[in-house]
């Protein structure tokens, strides 16, 4: 914190990923008022995750990594941290496994970070635990997610939320907890059958068996109008947004200074853990 706003009288313009960021930056302290500050949301390449998640075998990827190719796969693919909170989709695996009337699961988890020891002691505690699929840290990350059913994106914080995108833009619906920026990334009335109020488990857990009884019609039409709304957040909207950033900046430095406009301080924030 103290950095940050020792920072903060040095920079001629600074950009907030979300709406909720630049809000909670004000609250908790980390900016103040009469700080520059505006949105500009994060982005990613859409055409190109879907034309990656279009090209990948289902088929041979699942059985290379065990699931059954008639399974209902959810998956956890993230950073393995307390930011992040493997333990609560781990917790929701349990809780779905033990419920008669559902389709059969597998829960695929893919990452690392400082919790993985916590994480597998805990899929070996359950009794569940064949169900598990841990495959640690990966590359092909749109390529688990054109395997997986329902991706689950469970933080305790987030500025945006790029997995949750990266899940939209694969064709893949997404169950999260409305956390930071991830409730403007899914600002759509389809949307609300998969997202639950931050750390409601209970409210998670029904919406995650809402949407896994509903016939697959109905979840395909879901996963296509979430994939329509990544576009909004494709990577040349955040390079357009940013160039405006940069001519106005550069802007100012040229009518004021006159002197090298490449010295203007520019900041950018995806997140500050609390």
């Amino acid at each position: 914190r103290f950095l940050f706003r020792a920072l903060m009288p040095s920079l001629d313009a600074l950009m907030c990923v979300s709406q909720s960021e630049q809000e909670r930056l004000v609250e908790e302290g980390f900016l103040p008022d009469t700080a520059p500050a505006e949105v500009v949301y994060n982005g990613l390449p859409i055409a190109q995750i879907i034309e990656r998640a279009e090209a990948v075998d289902r088929r041979k990827l699942r059985r290379a990594i065990g699931i059954p190719a008639d399974a209902v796969c959810l998956s956890f693919i993230n950073r393995i941290d307390k930011f992040k909170n493997p333990m609560d989709f781990i917790r929701l695996a349990n809780r779905l496994s033990g419920l008669p009337g559902l389709p059969p699961m597998r829960f695929l988890i893919a990452g690392s970070g400082h919790l993985e020891k916590d994480v597998l002691k805990a899929i070996q505690q359950s009794p569940y635990r064949y169900r598990f699929h841990y495959v640690g840290h990966r590359t092909d990350v749109i390529d688990l997610l054109a395997i997986t059913d329902l991706a689950v994106c469970l933080p305790k914080m987030e500025g945006f939320g790029l997995s949750v995108l990266e899940a939209m833009a694969s064709g893949t619906p997404c169950l999260c907890y409305g956390t930071g920026g991830i409730a403007e990334i899914m600002d759509l009335d389809a949307a609300e059958c998969l997202m639950a109020p931050p750390g409601d488990f209970d409210t998670l857990t029904q919406k995650a068996i809402g949407f896994l009884m509903l016939p697959r019609p109905e979840q395909n039409a879901i996963a296509r109008q979430l994939q329509a709304r990544a576009w909004d957040f494709d990577i040349s909207v955040l390079t357009e947004q940013l160039e405006g950033v940069y001519a106005r900046t550069l802007a100012k430095y040229g009518k004021h200074v006159g002197a090298n406009p490449l010295s203007a301080d520019i900041g950018y924030t995806a997140g500050l853990p609390g």
